[in-house]
């Protein structure tokens, strides 16, 4: 299993480490804002026992979807540590997939951007693109078959 070998499958099903921040908890904020209908989430969290009848009955009576997702997230999600964020992102595919994907993408975006490799070919072409730097020679010389 790969949490009994130190690496965690996080809520994105691939192995990372440790200390990699939870799909839950690094999208907390907008899981806060853009989950409008928690009722469903809530219903199958106490079917899978990662919340309790009073938790349920508590976040229920809050009046707005935002109050009782932040409930939620602060409360009985927390407490339940990797393995109930894990049943509650899958919980999120079922109910919410767009809001999921949308998140992910934004994911792979930050994650481009981020990294050396990200860099795609069209900024490598303006960086020798210079007469005088290195490189702009093989640049021009790319326009060619």
């Amino acid at each position: 299993m790969a949490e009994a070998a130190g690496l965690s499958t996080g809520g994105a099903g691939l192995d990372t480490k440790p200390d990699d921040e939870h799909f839950v908890d690094k999208h907390q904020s907008e899981l806060i804002k853009r989950v409008s209908n928690v009722e469903p989430i809530l219903d199958e969290l106490l079917h899978q026992n990662v919340i309790q009848q009073e938790s349920y009955d508590e976040i229920k009576t809050l009046s707005t979807a935002e109050e009782k997702m932040r409930e939620l997230i602060s409360g009985p999600l927390k407490s339940s540590g990797v393995q109930g964020k894990d049943i509650f992102y899958e919980i999120l595919i079922e109910n919410q997939p767009l809001l999921i994907q949308d998140l992910k993408r934004m994911d792979a975006e930050a994650q481009m951007v981020n990294t050396p490799e990200g860099r795609s070919t069209s900024d490598q072409k303006v960086a020798g693109s210079n007469p005088g730097s290195p490189g702009a020679e093989l640049s021009s010389m790319s326009n060619y078959p």
